[in-house]
């Protein structure tokens, strides 16, 4: 049968340490080495920096009753103060967990009260919103993260001038309480220990290329996986984060230019956005090693016009907050367009059939699951939640489908609950996608499964237009290069597609849009044929 499973490399890691400790221990052999960069006011944080201020931060929140099992909530964009509160909060035993800033008031009181929250760090301009929530669910420190709002004090300001130096958190403790993306049902607290946090920090720099002094655009939201990820990446290899508040080209290419910028880790959808603004004219980025682009398929059309933009390799990332860091990484040395790359180390990969169960060789579709010290231990509070995704043997069932090439390295081509159904045939929506946007006319599509009476679905497109064009003419040119049953068999076309806050499109808005223009008349153009099959 050949080959059924994909091994990472075996690499040296510190598997029983926690975060502080690695703050802590890169404070006492390099104090002044620099780790944090705020890219705005131009601050620079040192180890012995960010040590201190976390130790203070940690001795006011344990004379406020944070502690052991606590979970400290932030409502806030990209900043220093996430880093100080994280690390404060974990060497007392507890967790962090976030959410989008531009959240409604609704869901991120929803969100907050799916964890533990003893204590509410916001920015300013939701000091408010903060409040009410505090208020409404009984949480009794509320905090800010910069000084200014009258009786909510300040995280920089609550420990005095003490250190604390107790540690009182273990690499199996719960680090991180992010959630899961919700692009196929609700999302759910994902309970990542410290060890986690730290094999997937030790994971990816050996496939990117890091070196000791490294510099990381922090543009990847904190209130998600990839933002502390990198972090640990940067703790485990004496880098830098340069911290990115919000998605502002402007201050991208500022920040890249000015802090000599190495590493670019973005969204792939991002990425197509800065590769074609005017504002990076002239820009210095000579400095620049990699761009790492994740979240959703990045298509070779824009990966092409992406390395020519930045002058450096450009590359795919796969990963998902369950495995708390990436799964594969493609070689930027040696990029194979429409592969996400190899298993990381310290991890094995292996395709399994949907129907059988059983692992399938190379170039074989089927689900990919994962295994290694960086999987999750599961949902908080959802046990049958948990034993969907993991295996009794201890794989991540990722629900993404694709297959492993002769070359080791890994392709993915849809989504197991995105697999539009037509006439027994399975249709993966990412394959018609990236016909779709190869399309001279198209921005940006997105495939869902439409019910139908005679096929039980039938695949339709929602497509963004960068210049006008017949949604017929682009219709027909696609369904020349499929089988049959894989033809789409409606285009609506819309402005905007809907994304999630990490980054990725949203289906399950885009449904709920097909399923309101079903009802009425529709809101936008659109183009069918006749779908009995």
């Amino acid at each position: 049968m050949g080959k059924t499973m994909w091994e990472g490399a075996e690499i040296d890691w510190p598997r029983d340490a926690t975060l502080p400790e690695l703050v802590d221990a890169n404070a006492a052999k390099k104090p002044d080495g620099i780790v944090l960069i705020d890219a705005v006011s131009a601050r620079t944080v040192t180890n012995a920096q960010l040590a201190s201020l976390y130790r203070r931060a940690a001795n006011g929140l344990a004379e406020r009753g944070f502690g052991r099992g606590d979970c400290l909530c932030t409502l806030m964009p990209n900043s220093l103060a996430w880093y100080v509160a994280a690390l404060a909060a974990q060497s007392l035993g507890g967790t962090i967990s976030g959410i989008n800033p531009l959240a409604t008031p609704g869901e991120i009181a929803r969100q907050f009260s799916r964890v533990p929250t003893k204590a509410i760090l916001a920015f300013l301009p939701l000091a408010e919103t903060a409040n009410a929530i505090a208020s409404a669910q009984g949480v009794s420190i509320l905090l800010s993260s910069e000084a200014g709002l009258p009786g909510v004090p300040s995280l920089f300001d609550i420990g005095g001038d003490s250190e604390s130096r107790e540690h009182r958190c273990f690499c199996d403790d719960p680090a991180l309480l992010p959630f899961s993306s919700g692009t196929t049902g609700l999302p759910k607290p994902v309970v990542v220990t410290h060890r986690n946090l730290i094999a997937g920090g030790c994971q990816v720099p050996p496939l990117l290329r890091v070196d000791v002094g490294a510099r990381f655009l922090g543009l990847a939201p904190l209130f998600h996986i990839v933002g502390p990820n990198l972090f640990v990446v940067a703790l485990m290899t004496g880098s830098a984060v340069v911290i990115v508040p919000r998605f502002d080209p402007m201050l991208i290419f500022d920040a890249i230019e000015k802090f000599a910028v190495t590493h670019v880790p973005v969204m792939a959808p991002i990425l197509r956005a800065l590769a074609r603004h005017p504002a990076a004219g002239g820009r210095d980025f000579s400095r620049l090693k990699v761009v790492a682009a994740s979240g959703a398929p990045l298509f070779e059309v824009v990966q092409a016009e992406a390395a020519a933009f930045f002058g450096c390799p450009v590359t795919q990332v796969y990963g998902m907050t369950e495995s708390s860091s990436a799964i594969t990484v493609d070689d930027p040395a040696d990029t194979t367009p429409g592969s996400v790359g190899l298993p990381v180390p310290l991890s094995r990969l292996r395709i399994i059939d949907v129907a059988s169960g059983r692992p399938l060789p190379a170039n074989r579709d089927g689900e990919i699951q994962v295994a290694g010290p960086n999987i999750m231990q599961g949902y908080l509070g959802l046990p049958a939640e948990t034993a969907k995704v993991i295996t009794e043997d201890g794989w991540l069932r990722t629900g993404d489908v694709g297959w492993m090439g002769n070359d080791g390295k890994l392709r993915i081509t849809g989504r197991i609950k995105e697999l539009i159904k037509v006439n027994g045939g399975q249709v993966a929506p990412a394959e018609l996608e990236l016909l779709l946007t190869a399309h001279p006319a198209v921005a940006d599509a997105i495939v869902i499964g439409r019910d139908n009476p005679y096929s039980g679905e039938v695949p339709v497109a929602y497509v963004a237009l960068n210049a006008p064009a017949d949604p017929f003419a682009i219709m027909d040119w696609v369904n020349e290069q499929v089988i049959h049953y894989k033809r789409i068999r409606a285009i609506e076309i819309i402005e905007v597609l809907p994304r999630t806050a990490t980054g990725k499109a949203d289906r399950n808005a885009v449904l709920a849009e097909d399923s309101r223009r079903r009802r009425g008349p529709a809101a936008g153009q659109s183009a069918g044929r006749n779908v009995a099959a």
